[in-house]
């Protein structure tokens, strides 16, 4: 079979247009991944939760301990009753976590609240379940760490309170206390939260917690770079583009710039 020179040039512009697809097919990847994540308030779990995360939990860490050292009336402050013996770090990214999975969803303050204090008070109740029954409670914990979120929430609590630890429960204002606490610090401390107060259809005014505009504009550009980091690789039709260094050769198109030779996870 003779190859002609027209046929060679038809291949090379079917894999340019092959690695067009398979960077369009990595984007919506991407999207699809993160619309779910979001929906199921997961947001923490993805690339950009986990960079805000990672980057104001000190932050509110620091905030935290100043105000457990300073409470401005400790005899009534139910938030800083409830967390002043817990580790502040833990409660720290507890609160962040709980606030990042859903920075993109418009969720009221009582809702993040609820769910801030929900988690951080599950976490009390296991340090004082552990700090009671050492191995056994830690060797529950580890089995069910195997088990879907829900179930595992469910499965612990339920023992806890069969094991007669059910008072080690908190009120619910407690919890609520605790989680405006929290969202108060985040926002003193990392401004990537505000609160915004909306009248609602039925005439009532209801607060939100909303991103801010630098929030936004960070997700916004950091999602713009990772939707296009990982396009959905195909064999190429025609020979791979040498590599002459360690990264750049195998594509021949500028649709995939500097390919890597060794992939990264």
């Amino acid at each position: 079979m003779v190859v002609t020179l027209e046929t060679n040039q038809d291949l090379f512009e079917h894999q340019l247009e092959l690695e067009a697809d398979m960077l369009t097919g990595g984007v919506n990847r991407f999207r699809k991944a993160r619309d779910k994540a979001i929906e199921k308030g997961r947001e923490s779990h993805l690339p950009h939760g986990r960079a805000i995360v990672g980057t104001v939990v000190g932050q509110v860490a620091q905030g935290i301990e100043q105000y457990l050292a300073n409470p401005s009336n400790p005899s009534r402050d139910i938030a800083w009753k409830r967390v002043r013996n817990m580790d502040a770090e833990q409660v720290a990214y507890l609160s962040v976590v709980s606030l990042v999975d859903s920075i993109s969803r418009k969720n009221t303050l009582l809702h993040v609240a609820r769910t801030i204090g929900t988690n951080i008070e599950m976490q009390d109740r296991l340090d004082r379940w552990v700090h009671a029954e050492g191995s056994v409670a830690k060797n529950t914990i580890k089995e069910a760490m195997k088990k879907a979120y829900g179930a595992r929430r469910y499965g612990l609590t339920h023992k806890m309170n069969k094991d007669g630890y059910e008072e080690l429960a908190w009120l619910k204002s407690e919890r609520v206390h605790v989680g405006f606490k929290m969202v108060d610090i985040i926002i003193q401390h990392t401004g990537i939260v505000k609160l915004d107060t909306q009248q609602t259809e039925r005439k009532r005014r209801a607060t939100y917690v909303k991103p801010t505009d630098g929030t936004l504009e960070f997700i916004k550009a950091f999602n713009e770079y990772m939707e296009v980091s990982r396009p959905r690789y195909l064999p190429c039709i025609v020979p791979p583009k040498d590599w002459t260094d360690v990264q750049g050769g195998g594509f021949h198109g500028h649709d995939i710039d500097e390919l890597p030779i060794v992939r990264r996870k």
